[in-house]
């Protein structure tokens, strides 16, 4: 199973980098401000350049992780490496949207150096932040919530073609991708996901893939190999490796909701999760707030210190 790698993993980090939270684009900056910009708000390759990726590296390791999660980018249009289909579709220029710094291959070459794995976070509606760039891509209309922006037949092939520039440059370097907001069946299928998955899969065929449905742990698309699992509490356990054929994960937050910096319940009681968790051969990731540049947040670095002794021995 391409997924084995992941269930001897057993755990790992989840990091939002984006530019509403280390930068406060304005994009709703006050539902973002976690302190993460450390005070500094820049142009968007100023920002990225200032990601110590041998720092966070450091960190990830002493954490115990045995893969992180990252993100390309989200909502508002702002992504942490280049993309040159992304930027002919919006009209954007280069540099502009899409980071000069190609911060995922930097990142790669410090994980690897701990033996640390990556995978890579992106949304599966458009960019819907950024509106020109959202209809430019193919999705003209916004859906009934008022945020994401209608997955058209167009959206999904352009959106696709951007996915795979990534992935054909990341090759083997990238084992696993999470895709957020594929949240609908009235606007996604089958055809949809497996779109998107082949893409993702382009520059490896060995990479997993999961879309993320909400709340719940369940297999929510046929293009899912281990399910997405997004989760606010620490309440639900594997009963066995498996959800309907694909591996449990569960991916959730250490502080009071996604990227904050302090630690919501006692260390003992998160322990505990992950080790139930992981004992049914579950595999669990936790959400941490990152700086700026590049630095976990020291109350989360330690409770992930005893994460490390409880789980790694």
């Amino acid at each position: 199973m391409n997924t084995d790698w992941f269930k001897e993993a057993q755990y790992g980090l989840f990091v939002h980098y984006m530019s509403e939270l280390q930068n406060l684009t304005p994009f709703n900056p006050k539902e973002f401000d976690r302190g993460l910009h450390q005070d500094q708000v820049t142009d968007w390759n100023t920002c990225v350049n200032a990601f110590n990726v041998n720092l966070f590296a450091e960190q990830a390791s002493q954490a115990g992780a045995a893969y992180v999660m990252f993100t390309l980018g989200q909502c508002s249009g702002y992504f942490c490496a280049p993309n040159s289909i992304y930027d002919a579709y919006t009209g954007h220029a280069a540099g502009e949207k899409c980071s000069e710094r190609d911060l995922i291959l930097d990142l790669h070459e410090a994980l690897e150096a701990k033996g640390i794995k990556l995978m890579l976070y992106l949304i599966a509606h458009s960019p819907y932040g950024d509106q020109e760039a959202s209809v430019a891509l193919g999705s003209p209309e916004l859906a009934a919530n008022g945020y994401h922006y209608l997955p058209t037949p167009v959206f999904r092939d352009r959106w696709s073609e951007v996915i795979k520039e990534w992935s054909d440059r990341y090759g083997s370097k990238i084992v696993g991708w999470w895709f957020d907001g594929y949240y609908s069946d009235l606007y996604y299928n089958d055809v949809y996901c497996m779109t998107l998955s082949k893409a993702a899969k382009s520059g490896n065929s060995d990479s997993i893939v999961a879309f993320n449905p909400g709340l719940v742990i369940v297999k929510a698309t046929i293009a899912d190999d281990y399910t997405a699992g997004e989760q606010a509490v620490m309440e639900l356990f594997p009963e066995d490796r498996w959800v309907d054929g694909i591996q449990w994960h569960c991916l959730t937050f250490l502080g009071d909701f996604w990227a904050y910096t302090n630690n919501k319940l006692p260390d003992e009681e998160v322990v505990q999760y992950v080790k139930n968790c992981t004992d049914k051969q579950g595999v669990v990731t936790l959400d941490v707030g990152v700086y700026r540049d590049g630095s976990i947040s020291p109350e989360q670095m330690g409770f992930l210190k005893n994460l490390k002794e409880a789980i790694r021995g």
